[in-house]
């Protein structure tokens, strides 16, 4: 299962490469990167998602969370 989810985040790293201003992708992401514990790319991500879309209120409180970490 880990080796799956380290797959799929390699190639929605991909597509980000691509596409940096797609959100669904950073989403995806985020929540591939939660499942192997890759906090680096989570908060990058989620730092993106809020920047794109600043009225994302799911990923402002993901962020606010792992900032006060």
């Amino acid at each position: 299962k880990q080796k799956d989810y380290l797959k799929a985040l390699a190639y929605f790293s991909r597509a980000l490469d691509l596409d940096p201003t797609n959100v669904d992708y950073h989403t995806v992401a985020v929540e591939l990167a939660e499942m192997v514990g890759d906090t680096e790319r989570r908060s990058k991500s989620l730092r993106k998602i809020v920047e794109l879309d600043p009225y994302n209120e799911a990923a402002k409180t993901k962020l606010a969370a792992i900032q006060k970490d």
